[in-house]
């Protein structure tokens, strides 16, 4: 019972936050656990509450590059594009994506990644040029030049999502030579 659940962890956050002092990595770590919590009952604006008290600590303590404070981004990009805010969810993503270039570097197949949901979110606002931009450079870097390639399924999912583009900018024969 997700209920239950959520009132112990906010039990939990308020002994460590009474304990270890409102700004440690164990309370963000457990608005964290409590978030998911609220996620998985679908109270998104509780998970996005927490969501973003954890980022604030963990950018805090270890700057907006640190590894928890970009999940935590990417979290609250992920509740964004749930409760269908793709603006949000793209400025989000925008932050996640400028951390993991910063730290992993350009080519890195989770930079990949994050461009790819990046143009999802840009796509579903209507951002059809940006999301293009987006999705294309995911696929140069997973497809990389003369690299191995990484993952199959995933340059399957942005093929896929460049032909939705092209459709949707009613390129049809581009589209249909993508599908």
């Amino acid at each position: 019972d997700y209920g239950k659940a959520s009132a112990i962890l906010e039990e939990v956050v308020k002994l460590k936050a009474a304990t270890l002092g409102l700004r440690s990595k164990e309370v963000a770590s457990s608005l964290s656990e409590l978030a998911t919590s609220y996620e998985c009952a679908e109270q998104y604006s509780k998970a996005m509450k927490n969501l973003k008290k954890a980022y604030k600590i963990y950018a805090e303590i270890d700057g907006e590059t640190g590894e928890k404070s970009i999940l935590m981004l990417e979290r609250i990009a992920l509740v964004y594009q749930a409760t269908a805010q793709y603006k949000k969810a793209a400025i989000a993503y925008l932050g996640v994506l400028r951390g993991r270039k910063r730290v992993l570097g350009d080519a890195h197949p989770t930079v990949a990644d994050t461009y790819f949901h990046l143009g999802v979110s840009l796509r579903e606002s209507n951002q059809q040029d940006k999301a293009f931009k987006c999705i294309k450079q995911a696929l140069n870097i997973y497809v990389g030049e003369g690299k191995d390639i990484h993952d199959l399924q995933m340059i399957a999912e942005v093929m896929h999502e460049l032909a939705v583009i092209y459709k949707a900018n009613s390129n049809m024969t581009d589209a249909i030579k993508t599908f």
